[in-house]
């Protein structure tokens, strides 16, 4: 029996709807879906979403189960978007998200953090989050905010546990490289390869006397580099590892 794979939308449906249905004009759905199309359409804010939305025309409204003469409005977006539970949102996105990665056998996930372009206003801190981009299937998969009580290695830790690991291989910088988050990935059968730096001094001179010590048929001939420069060009600084 051939398995049907649900769609966007159909997990958009599960986000509980925060509004009093007296009065409701348009449902859940439809308006997140006339957002997300407009930021697939290239516009980055309510105000330019609503007014490309006016423009839709009756066909277009109709695939998306509106059957009003015109779209939501951009103070019904903003009502809308204001009152949603963001982890009733997550969950619905990485439910959807994991239906391409079940019956796959192995699939690369990096996991970074990012502070998002122009989150930072006069009334809010920049908004910082944690991310897990799947490579197979060029998308983030999940991501969380990382805010004042929390840093990236707990805000890991919470993530990676929401995520199927099973013939997983996940790739991250120097700061994931914590013996918990390794333990958390093998013990739910996934694979890791994480940056070693001083953060884990021990390991990476335990590291340093494995290449010193062994000799490898491909570079028997060559001499083992030992140093290597990292340069941050986009943070102007310069790190010797």
């Amino acid at each position: 029996m051939a398995t049907v794979r649900l769609s966007l939308w159909d997990f958009l449906g599960t986000i509980p709807d925060p509004r009093s249905s007296s009065g409701r004009r348009f449902s859940l759905q439809s308006v997140l879906g006339i957002v997300i199309a407009g930021i697939l359409a290239g516009r980055n804010s309510i105000r330019s979403i609503a007014r490309w939305a006016s423009h839709l025309t009756d066909d277009d409204l109709k695939l998306l189960c509106i059957n009003r003469k015109k779209a939501p409005t951009q103070t019904t977006m903003h009502e809308v978007l204001s009152r949603l539970d963001p982890g009733s949102v997550e969950k619905a996105f990485s439910s959807w998200f994991e239906t391409f990665l079940e019956k796959r056998e192995l699939l690369r996930m990096a996991i970074d953090g990012k502070t998002p372009k122009g989150s930072q206003t006069h009334e809010y801190p920049a908004l910082h989050l944690l991310a897990a981009y799947c490579v197979d299937i060029y998308s983030v998969i999940m991501q969380i905010s990382v805010d004042s009580k929390k840093n990236e290695i707990s805000a890991a830790k919470e993530m990676l546990f929401d995520i199927p690991l099973e013939g997983k291989f996940i790739t991250g910088d120097a700061i994931f490289c914590q013996k918990e988050i390794c333990n958390l990935i093998l013990k739910n059968r996934g694979d890791y390869i994480f940056i070693v730096k001083n953060n884990q001094k021990q390991l990476i001179a335990d590291i340093k006397t494995v290449f010193r010590k062994h000799s490898f048929p491909c570079i028997l001939n060559q001499k083992i580099q030992t140093e290597s420069v990292n340069i941050e060009k986009n943070h102007g600084r310069i790190e010797n590892l």
